[in-house]
């Protein structure tokens, strides 16, 4: 579910019109929406082998012996283990009330964005695809709050909590006291919070999620110091930096939280993800490189293979080693975009002038790549 409310089979779906998904806001519940005839055509789909347009993502990768979001998903569930009519496995966006502007994101899934109207209208002037307005915050919460409490979770089994910035949202201590009282095996529950690490959670959330046998912070974070500070506008990145280690801390303390950094590649830092690495590496982070489609003016695979080949991480790396490689595969994979460099300048003035900072001058290679290539 994303934060437009659309439910879609998985976060990788494109809507394309190949496939109306339903939104939250034509449902009151989600029992049942597997035997919608809407998913019932997708899995049929799947089923025959016809590879619906719409699940590209995932293709593109197993036609290049990569594994995709589907063949992940597929190894978490046992045959025993799946409960037909339920909702198990859920994504989703609280509400997008967020204090970051961070150029990988839009008003979809951004108050702050939303906010910078002028710069919207700016940018969809000139073809930018992650900037398309959006319903108002009150009519999402309450749409969602609506769904969800006529939804039942006794059987969830990974449940992801995005934004916006989550610990900012007020459905989030509602949402956790719902798991808490509704799933029946909650130490099969997998409870995965995003944030991007702007603001630490008070005591009464904090001991609501320790409560759960398998709580997952998920830090939200693309690069470190300057490069954040830009790529990830509105929180300086001390703040941002103290808050992980404060995380850090209570994961000594409790050792069933589990600590991740889920690091978005895109052109905007596909060159310095090793100072990434070498931050959370003594905060025993795991580490998930996940690689950006959309807006598609950001995307690496505009890069020439050959020039995305210097940007490889040490596979060596012990710690981080698996991740890593699975990197490596798709930087030097066969996949490429269409060239539009001219339209990541066009927005990078855009925003700098806004912001009131410099993309060049945290991030030269990219910058003056992106000029050559245009």
């Amino acid at each position: 579910m994303d934060a437009k409310g659309v439910i879609n089979p998985c976060c990788k779906f494109i809507n394309d019109g190949v496939f109306k998904m339903p939104s939250l806001y034509e449902l009151d519940t989600l029992n049942g929406i597997h035997d919608l005839d809407i998913y019932k055509r997708v899995r049929q789909d799947i089923e025959k082998s016809n590879k619906p347009s719409s699940c590209i993502n995932c293709w593109k990768l197993e036609d290049n012996n990569l594994e995709s979001k589907r063949q992940k998903t597929n190894k978490i569930y046992l045959p025993h283990d799946i409960r037909y009519g339920y909702v198990q496995d859920m994504e989703v966006a609280l509400d997008y009330t967020c204090n970051m502007m961070c150029r990988i994101c839009g008003p979809h899934s951004s108050s702050k964005w939303g906010a910078a109207k002028n710069v919207i209208d700016v940018m969809r002037s000139i073809g930018a695809d992650n900037v398309n307005h959006q319903r108002s915050a009150t009519e999402y919460q309450k749409a969602f709050r609506r769904v969800m409490e006529n939804t039942d979770l006794s059987y969830a089994r990974v449940i992801k909590l995005q934004g916006g910035e989550t610990f900012y949202s007020k459905n989030l201590e509602w949402f956790i006291d719902k798991l808490y009282n509704e799933v029946k095996e909650p130490n099969k529950l997998h409870l995965d919070i995003f944030t991007n690490c702007s603001i630490f959670p008070n005591d009464t959330i904090l001991e609501k999620i320790l409560h759960f046998k398998n709580p997952i912070i998920t830090a939200s974070i693309d690069g470190v110091g300057e490069l954040a500070d830009v790529t990830r506008w509105g929180v300086d990145w001390k703040t941002v930096s103290e808050v992980c280690k404060k995380w850090s801390d209570v994961r000594d303390k409790h050792f069933n939280l589990d600590l991740r950094v889920n690091c978005t590649v895109s052109l905007l830092n596909v060159n310095k993800l090793q100072e990434v690495l070498e931050f959370f590496r003594p905060l025993n982070f795991k580490l998930t490189l996940n690689r950006l489609h959309n807006p598609n003016y950001l995307s690496v695979n505009m890069v020439p293979k050959q020039t995305r080949a210097k940007w490889l991480l040490n596979a060596n790396d012990s710690k981080y080693s698996h991740t890593i490689k699975d990197h490596n595969a798709h930087l030097l994979s066969d996949i490429v975009t269409e060239n539009n460099f001219k339209l990541f300048l066009e927005t990078t003035k855009i925003l700098d002038q806004y912001q009131n900072n410099c993309f060049e001058l945290v991030n030269k290679e990219i910058y003056d790549l992106a000029n050559q290539m245009v």
